[in-house]
Order: C-alpha cells, then structure tokens, then sequence
C-alpha cells in the first residue's frame, strides 16, 4: 500500500516561550467567550475569543458577533501583547477539557494551549480588534436592576423556553419588564396579540418601570453562565447581564412600533444653561455594536441574510427546539419514575396484606 512521505507532512510548530497556566475559571471564561463569538468568514477577526492585555493588571477575555458581547476580567496573564485565539471544535472536547490543567504558550504568529497529554496548535488571528469597550453603557446610567437567586435559574431558563414566541423563525423575541416593583416575562403567540405577562417569583426588581424586548437565545446564555443581575436603562439601550468580574452586553430588538413607548428626553438638571429643543428622534432601529475595521467601512445593516446565514439561524432555532423537547422528556421521565414508584409502594403494600391474611387463615379457634 502506497503512503505519503513523512516530508510531505507540515512542520509542527515548537514554540521556545514559557508556558503560562490558565486557571480553571479562566478556561471557562474562554469557552464561553467562544460560544458568543462570530461564525461569519467575512468578519474573521471577530471569529475567536480575544484576551486583551492592554492594561498589564486587568485583562480581558472578550468573545462577540455584533450582536451580544461576552468580557470577563478578574485575572493578569504575564502576555506580552494581546492574543485572539481562534474558534476550533477541538477546545471544546472533552477529552481535552478532562486532561489536567491548561498551559499556553504564544509567540508573534502562533500559540499553543497544550493539556497534560494534549497540544493544540493553531496561528493567530492576525487583524485588530475592534475597540469593543466602546459598546459597554456606563454601568452608572442603568436605574433598574434585576437580581435573580442563582439557585432558580434553570427553574427560569425552563419557564422561558416555555414561553410562547411569535417571531420564533426569525428573533425568538421575548420582553424583560419591571412593572410595580414585580419582574415580569413578555410574550405571545401571534404578532397581532397583546402580550402574555408571566410574574417571576424569587426575583428581586429595583428602580424605574422598564420593558425592553430582546433574543431569548441571549437570556438562556445569560442565565446559563450565572449572570444573575439584569441592569436595564431604557428600551432602546443594551442591556447588561453580568456576576461578579463577568458580563454579557445584549442588543434590545424593537418587534413592533405599536407596543413600544414613546421616546422621551431626560430633562435638563435644573442648574444646567437652557438649551434647544431637542427633536424626537426617528423610530430605532438596532445596529450591530461592532463592526470590523476595514477600507471600504461598515457593511450596511440592511443588507438581506444569505443562505449560510439562514442555514445558521435554522440551526439555532433546531437547537432550541431540541432543547424543549429534551426538557420535555425530562419531565416525562420524572413522572414516569414517581409513578413506577407509587406502583411499588402500593404493591409492597398488598404483599403485606395477603401474608396478613395468610396469617389469620391459618389460625385455628
């Protein structure tokens, strides 16, 4: 059997730097900077995770597709200059993930994150990232919080894929409001319907009454990395789900003009100079928080998806489906076992009665 020469095979890189230790919350931080990253080829600097080491004290692991931003800090990494790791299937076995701990080691084209057994080599994405710190609102604008107990969030993740959707091919919307100091999910099954409000127990709202509409796939993410804290500051800005050192920014959706409130001015502070009147804004219409830096600038937003595109949103809404089928079954199987259960109880119980019987047959007056 004839077999291709040995030099026909790609070098393997051996990068000569100091291998650095990535902790364990750092390497989750990376998986799900990953799973917010894009998977568009037109944008490939965005497709990976980008650990941004600009300020040597606090680093960034950074992960976005325009449309929600994923950053976590809390750490330093002694890296020379910031590294955009591309996105690959092999990060995410878990082989690889259940093999010790994770060294990286980078040099000016290449890294390598390698496990105790394990090496994954790959090349830089080369490019600029774009300034995504120009995206995340002033933490200090947002007047409404929302706190959830962390122990309920897959109570909620399940209550919210239950939820009904009208949009569920194209946006899979859902509303977030606080009204009367209650936390309250938003959603209907037809486009002409008013909306269906669900109160969530176990959450805890503060500040001025809010609704924003956004994507429920990003509030399942949300809620599955453990960002139990919604801040909201008004209906057309992004919203900030975030725990701790890790955050999650979300761009609102607007599903209809009708249901939406009206645009209103903040008032001037009364020791402020007078100033022109401001006119009302046309109706909003959400832009992608990033967009990658090239000759020809920013690709319009209104350009119509293409087949890859739609595939992947079909993907996507197939995932969900999945998942509420698997919830589903889950339930099923719960109430299957607490039934075969009872069954046996109630026949350990009729055992109990015949021997009793068999018992009292055998006694002789």
């Amino acid at each position: 059997m004839k077999h291709i020469p040995m030099d026909e095979f790609p070098v393997t890189p051996r990068i000569k730097t100091e291998a650095i230790v990535l902790p364990p919350e750092i390497r989750r931080s990376i998986h799900e900077a990953l799973e917010c990253a894009s998977t568009d080829e037109t944008r490939y600097v965005l497709n990976g995770t980008f650990i941004d080491t600009s300020n040597p004290k606090a680093n960034y692991i950074v992960g976005t597709d325009g449309k929600h931003l994923y950053s976590a800090n809390s750490f330093s990494l002694p890296l020379k200059n910031s590294v955009i790791i591309p996105n690959h299937k092999f990060l995410g076995w878990k082989e690889f993930n259940n093999d010790g701990e994770w060294q990286i080691k980078v040099d000016e084209k290449t890294l390598q994150i390698s496990s105790r057994r394990w090496r994954f080599v790959s090349k830089q994405i080369e490019g600029n990232y774009p300034n995504w710190r120009q995206t995340i609102p002033n933490p200090d604008t947002a007047k409404t919080h929302i706190t959830l107990d962390p122990a309920k969030l897959e109570v909620l993740i399940k209550l919210i894929q239950r939820m009904p959707c009208h949009d569920a091919e194209k946006f899979q919307t859902i509303g977030l409001s606080v009204h009367g100091g209650q936390f309250l999910l938003l959603g209907k099954d037809h486009l002409n319907e008013p909306w269906t409000r669900v109160p969530v127990s176990d959450a805890k709202a503060e500040g001025p009454e809010v609704t924003v509409f956004l994507s429920r796939r990003f509030v399942i993410k949300a809620l599955q990395y453990g960002l139990n804290t919604i801040s909201l500051i008004s209906f057309v800005s992004p919203l900030r789900f975030h725990n701790k050192g890790r955050q999650m920014i979300v761009m609102p959706l607007r599903p209809d003009a009708e249901n939406t409130p009206p645009y209103q001015p903040q008032p001037a502070p009364a020791n402020s100079p007078p100033s022109r009147p401001v006119p009302t804004p046309a109706p909003y219409t959400p832009k992608p928080m990033i967009t990658s830096p090239t000759s020809e600038g920013p690709a319009p937003s209104n350009e119509p998806k293409n087949a890859v595109e739609e595939a992947i949103d079909m993907t996507l809404l197939i995932r969900d489906k999945f998942n509420e089928g698997f919830n589903l079954l889950r339930d099923l199987s719960v109430k299957l076992k607490t039934i075969n259960r009872d069954q046996k109880a109630s026949a350990r119980e009729m055992q109990s009665v015949r021997s009793t019987l068999r018992s009292i047959q055998g006694l002789k007056i």
